[in-house]
C-alpha cells in the first residue's frame, strides 16, 4: 500500500480553493446558497478560485439559475441524466483546479463558515479532513430519526468496511487536490454511499484523515427519501467491500506515495 510520507503540518487555509456543490432539483435554494458562499469568500480575497455546481440531471430551473447569476467564479457542470450524488461530486472533484477542494451540500446544512475549521487541519500530512455531526451532538438540529439513521449507517460502515470515522455521511469534506483526485479517480459509487467508499479507499492507501466537529441543521426541503436511500447505501457497502482488491491495484501510481 502507498503511504503518505510524514511532513511538518502546514495549514492550508488561504490556499486557492475549489468548492464542489452537487445539485439535483435545487432551484428553490441554489441562488441563496451561491450568494452566501460568494459573500463569505468575498471578504477573503484570493482564497476562492471557483465554485463548481455539478447538476445531476435536474428537471427544474437549477441550471438556468446558476448560469443566470453571471458570476465568473461560478461554473455549471452538467450530467445529462440523474445518476446520483456520488457521480455529481466525482464530476466536480475531477474538474477542480484549486489546490484544495471543499465538497458541500447545496442546502448548506453545514454553514460555509465551517470551512475554516477544516482548513486549519488540512496539510500535506493530513490531506483529507471530514466534517462530523456526531463529535458534538449539541451542534446538530435535525429530527431524531435522521440522527438515528446516520449513526446506524456509520456503525454498519465501520462493521462492513472497517473505517474509523464516526460520521461518514456528513456532506462537508475538504481535500488537498492530490488526495481528492486520487481518491475520486478510484471511486465507482454513484449514490449516497460514495462518502464511505472514499474513506475506505483512503484507509486502504494509508492516507491520513482527520475528523472535525461541524454544526448541522437539517433542511426540511431535503429531496432525500430516507428508507429508499438507506437500502441502496447498504447494497453499496457490500459492493465496496467486494471491490477491495480493485481499489488497491497499482498503488505505485499514487501521487501521495
Amino acid at each position: 500500500m502507498s503511504r503518505v510520507a510524514p511532513e511538518t503540518p502546514t495549514p492550508a487555509s488561504g490556499a486557492p480553493l475549489s468548492i464542489v456543490i452537487p445539485a439535483y432539483n435545487e432551484g428553490a435554494r441554489i441562488e441563496k446558497t451561491l450568494t452566501q458562499v460568494l459573500e463569505h469568500f468575498g471578504l477573503r480575497p484570493g482564497v476562492l478560485r471557483e465554485v463548481l455546481v455539478c447538476d445531476d440531471g435536474s428537471r427544474d430551473a437549477t441550471p438556468v439559475l446558476v448560469r443566470g447569476l453571471g458570476q465568473p467564479v461560478v461554473h455549471l457542470l452538467r450530467l445529462e441524466v440523474n445518476r446520483g450524488k456520488g457521480a455529481a461530486v466525482r464530476r466536480g472533484v475531477l474538474a477542480a483546479s484549486g489546490t484544495q477542494i471543499l465538497v458541500t451540500d447545496a442546502d448548506l446544512s453545514t454553514p460555509i463558515t465551517a470551512y475554516h475549521a477544516l482548513a486549519t487541519r488540512l496539510c500535506a500530512a493530513t490531506p483529507v479532513v471530514v466534517g462530523s455531526r456526531y463529535l458534538s451532538r449539541r451542534a446538530i438540529s435535525q429530527p431524531w430519526v435522521r440522527t438515528a439513521a446516520g449513526l446506524t449507517f456509520a456503525a454498519l460502515t465501520r462493521l462492513v468496511l472497517g473505517v474509523r470515522q464516526r460520521d461518514t455521511q456528513c456532506g462537508f469534506k475538504l481535500f488537498t487536490a492530490e488526495a481528492g483526485q486520487f481518491l475520486f479517480r478510484r471511486s465507482e459509487v454513484d449514490g449516497f454511499a460514495y462518502d464511505a467508499e472514499i474513506l475506505f479507499v483512503a484507509a486502504l492507501h494509508g492516507i491520513p484523515t482527520a475528523e472535525v466537529p461541524v454544526p448541522w441543521t437539517h433542511n426540511n426541503a431535503s429531496t432525500i427519501r430516507l428508507a429508499a436511500a438507506s437500502r441502496a447505501m447498504i447494497r453499496d457497502l457490500l459492493r465496496i467491500r467486494a471491490r477491495r482488491r480493485a481499489y488497491v491495484r497499482d498503488p505505485s501510481s499514487s501521487p501521495l506515495a
